[in-house]
């Protein structure tokens, strides 16, 4: 028999490859804040300005959330590089056992070449088991039972769709690590004709942040109409935002829709005439001290959406910052580490000490680390921000080309190539970096 799992909110969303840490429950929900509070997370860090005016218009939109039993809602998302331009039409419905059923249909243009046609995305949850229909390749992509509210991001993160989904909202105390972070009141503003509360969420600042604006590890610009409370639009910054900054990616809310009672939806995809049904790695569900260090969950080797091992790898030509010329080709006989990245990546420059540690281990052992930055928009501070991180290897700009060519759908991604130029080990998100990266190259050498 299928088991419906509560989960509470501990949602982190960082840019392309987003962390999503959720913990299992058997309790009930906690009961709504008083107003001028934000439901508090008790592994929250202590810290973070707080604005009571901003502070009440959050804990009201976590309270409108915590008694929402459906809603519908165009999605729309715009940003640079990879992101390009996402339309969804969402429903989302609370399952009888907690949790939410959720559904996304729409499609993906990539900035590159919005006039052609857009990847179709289809992805739903039923509350039991996740589908995607995957058009191209003739097959429904399914994963059963999983555990925990991260496993179901990762699924639809695979997919495309985990962007049209507002994860911080979905648990069942919503918000709750808002607790620790710098909150602000940025006036009101007015969207398609509905007034709405600017609400700036910014984490704590780390160690290496001082003199500058908090960090955006989760949170972002919030916009809440000031008549039923509702998010109408978020604007997500780069982990090191200034005040002045814009942002790197904009997720907004029409045509929303939302009941105290459960209407119903297409939670549900069944194969059409011709496709078959492929079952993705079920994980067993990780501790929480694992879900604090890791990103996204490495996939099985067979089934991270990457190129496949013993592919030959695609030949590319890039630039670094001093102007030299680079090509793959060039480095046969040699083991080649590929890191695809961005500066507003998050979990990107958290793993940089890592891979600059693998860089001085195997440098003189005919290894070569290529970071490949895949945001146009910020390569000018490409070579600064890896720096800054303590990062000499080597740098690539202008690789959002290439990182579709390694069909890259979240980053950070690796890729290890051997000395025949073909890949040997591939993964998605920085979970066991150093192991599975050290093993790889180890075995790549041999």
């Amino acid at each position: 028999m299928t088991q419906h799992l509560r989960w509470p909110a501990l949602i982190i969303l960082a840019c392309g490859g987003a962390l999503a840490l959720a913990q299992p429950a058997t309790t009930a929900p906690a009961p709504a804040q008083p107003a001028g509070t934000v439901p508090k997370d008790p592994r929250a860090p202590k810290g973070g300005e707080r604005d009571p005016k901003a502070v009440e218009a959050l804990t009201k939109a976590a309270e409108g959330m915590m008694i929402t039993k459906w809603l519908s809602y165009a999605a729309s998302i715009e940003g640079p590089g990879n992101v390009g331009t996402q339309t969804f039409d969402v429903v989302a419905e609370r399952a009888d056992a907690g949790g939410w059923k959720l559904s996304v249909k729409g499609e993906i243009k990539t900035s590159r070449n919005p006039n052609a046609k857009g990847r179709p995305v289809h992805v739903a949850y039923d509350g039991a088991t996740a589908r995607s229909l995957r058009e191209t390749d003739k097959e429904i992509g399914e994963l059963a039972d999983p555990p925990s509210l991260d496993d179901v991001r990762a699924f639809f993160a695979k997919e495309r769709a985990a962007g049209a989904v507002p994860w911080e909202f979905m648990g069942e105390t919503p918000m709750s690590l808002f607790a620790s972070a710098t909150i602000r009141h940025e006036g009101t503003q007015v969207l398609d004709g509905v007034e709405c509360e600017v609400v700036r969420v910014s984490a704590p600042p780390g160690p290496d942040t001082k003199g500058i604006e908090p960090t955006d590890g989760f949170g972002g610009r919030y916009f809440i109409d000031t008549k039923d409370k509702m998010v109408r639009k978020i604007e997500r910054f780069r982990p090191n935002a200034r005040p002045d900054d814009k942002p790197v990616r904009t997720f907004t809310l029409a045509k929303l829709e939302f009941d105290e009672k459960t209407r119903g939806g297409d939670f549900v995809i069944n194969p059409p005439k011709g496709f078959t049904v492929r079952q993705e790695a079920r994980r067993p569900a990780p501790k929480p001290i694992d879900r604090a260090r890791e990103e996204v969950k490495k996939p099985a080797a067979s089934d991270n959406g990457l190129l496949a091992n013993g592919t030959t790898a695609p030949d590319f030509s890039l630039k670094t910052p001093d102007g030299d010329t680079v090509k793959l080709a060039d480095q046969k006989g040699k083991v080649v580490v590929l890191d695809f990245w961005a500066t507003w990546c998050g979990p990107c420059l958290a793993s940089m000490p890592t891979v600059q540690k693998l860089h001085e281990k195997y440098k003189d052992r005919g290894v070569v680390i290529m970071g490949l930055h895949t945001d146009p928009r910020t390569d000018k501070d490409a070579e600064k921000v890896k720096k800054g991180r303590g990062a000499d290897y080597m740098l690539l700009l202008g690789a959002s080309k290439v990182s579709d060519e390694y069909k890259v759908r979240g980053i950070p991604t690796f890729y290890v190539i051997d000395k025949q130029g073909k890949i040997s080990h591939s993964q998605v998100g920085a979970g066991n970096l150093e192991k599975a990266l050290g093993d790889a190259i180890e075995a790549a050498l041999k």
